[in-house]
């Protein structure tokens, strides 16, 4: 089965293993979850698949690529420290979090 990416020439890696192409071949008869990890930058899809659920789809399985969500925590020492960061985005309620405001 081909698995192409959305962008396009994301890299794909089955049980992070990378694939040269991104052409997924399992046996049917296993019966084991596979991870599927397709990234590109900062832009990352994940399923997880046996050879069954494969095998069932009607077409190509489609990874679309989105945007890293990742927590981090940040602290300074000494404490108080002013941080900005750039192309960063707050989710709704975090700007009331203890330690954490929008500027």
């Amino acid at each position: 089965m081909r698995s192409p990416t959305i962008p396009h020439g994301g890299k794909i890696t089955l049980d992070s293993t990378p694939l040269a192409e991104s052409r997924l071949v399992l046996s049917l008869s296993d019966p084991k979850a596979h991870d599927i990890v397709a990234e590109a930058g900062c832009r990352r899809a994940v399923a997880q698949m046996t050879a069954a659920d494969l095998a069932s789809f009607k077409g190509n399985l489609v990874m679309e690529l989105k945007p890293r969500q990742e927590e981090v925590m940040i602290a300074s020492e000494p404490p108080g420290a002013r941080i900005r960061l750039k192309r960063a985005r707050l989710r709704q309620g975090d700007a009331g979090r203890p330690g954490l405001r929008r500027l």
